[in-house]
């Protein structure tokens, strides 16, 4: 089959767990097309420069620089998604017929789909929880109900696709928890368990040591600022740091800048950053989830999670693995990190979850 492969333009996550899938069906003997945008599709290019990429425009994704803004921007957002439907819809109409695709795999994008051949939506979000309002008891009267909407507008919409596939486990213990169990009722959905790019890599031992590891991601503006902050904090510290940006669209082979033993790269290669991954002593980043299903795969022990501010699945992930007692998080306006972070605390880690290996 000819199948193409459209993963959301948020950070570069969602191309990043679309790897395996892709691998998949390479080894299957499909021909594999991808589809995407901005810096999602700088990574897979990078990740795979054989295969045909077309530019298929994506939603305009921002963050406000205070979490305080994140709800007034919030409900627009939505109504943005659901106008943009249509022009997806018409979009992909015109490319399934010109470049006579067999399938559709859509990850996090609600408008991919035809009744011209089969479309699978990918998700780890069946329950988007929406952000807190400001006032509390806006909160106890409203909240309830605009939740209740949105997961209305989501399950119609995942009803438009012949399947739905979630990257996780079914029973317990699961990556996702409340976001994607149970299954809706009247949705077809395929637990697919932990989809990382890691997995089919050929990791060898690794010598060497960095004592501690930055992997920015995420939408802006909110990744610049977390890389600030970080950059902030790695310069007081002692030993081998490294701060890899994800900004796919600036690697240029060896690109870094050098400042005694704190490097600094724009993105690094899934070859090369899984040697990093396994040489980091603490790794800082966001819980975004595809970078959770990659550390299930290297069993990472000693992970800090920093939650995109007013973005309710880190939050509630973050909260999820430190109650869980899997790893800390620390909010990003009070983010710093000391020699002594991990002291005195007991994490289980990410070896905990099927798939490690």
């Amino acid at each position: 089959m000819k199948i193409l492969v459209c993963p959301l333009n948020w950070g570069i996550g969602h191309g990043t767990r679309c790897v395996p899938l892709i691998q998949k069906f390479i080894s299957e003997n499909h021909e594999v097309v991808i589809g995407a945008n901005g810096r999602t599709l700088a990574f897979l290019k990078g990740e795979f420069p054989n295969l045909e990429a077309l530019e298929v425009p994506g939603y305009d994704i921002q963050y406000p620089t205070s979490k305080v803004f994140f709800m007034f921007l919030f409900l627009p957002r939505v109504i943005g998604f659901l106008f943009s439907i249509p022009k997806e819809q018409k979009f992909l109409d015109a490319l399934v017929l010109e470049k006579g695709i067999d399938k559709v795999i859509s990850d996090n994008r609600f408008g991919l789909h035809t009744k011209r051949c089969p479309c699978i939506f990918m998700t780890h979000q069946l329950y988007i929880k929406i952000p807190a309002l400001p006032l509390s008891l806006l909160n106890k009267l409203i909240q309830p109900l605009f939740q209740k909407a949105l997961n209305y507008l989501v399950k119609k919409q995942l009803n438009k696709f012949t399947q739905v596939w979630i990257p996780d486990f079914e029973g317990d213990p699961n990556l996702a928890g409340d976001l994607c169990h149970p299954k809706p009722m009247g949705v077809n959905c395929v637990y697919l368990g932990s989809q990382s790019r890691f997995t089919g890599l050929s990791i060898k031992k690794v010598e060497g040591r960095i004592d501690y590891l930055a992997v920015i991601s995420g939408p802006e503006p909110q990744r610049t600022y977390f890389e600030k902050k970080v950059l902030q904090s790695f310069e007081k510290l002692k030993g081998t740091r490294v701060i890899v940006s994800g900004k796919p669209e600036l690697y240029a082979g060896q690109q870094k800048v050098i400042q005694g033993t704190l490097n600094h790269f724009p993105h690094l290669p899934s070859t090369v950053l899984v040697q990093y991954l396994k040489m980091g002593k603490v790794i800082v980043c966001r819980p975004g989830y595809s970078s959770v299903m990659d550390f299930v795969a290297l069993k990472k022990n000693k992970v800090l999670f920093v939650p995109t501010p007013g973005q309710t699945e880190q939050e509630y992930l973050a909260r999820k693995y430190e109650e869980e007692k899997i790893a800390p998080w620390m909010e990003q306006e009070q983010f710093s990190i000391d020699e002594n972070i991990f002291k005195n605390k007991e994490y289980v880690g990410f070896g905990v979850f099927k798939g490690a290996r």
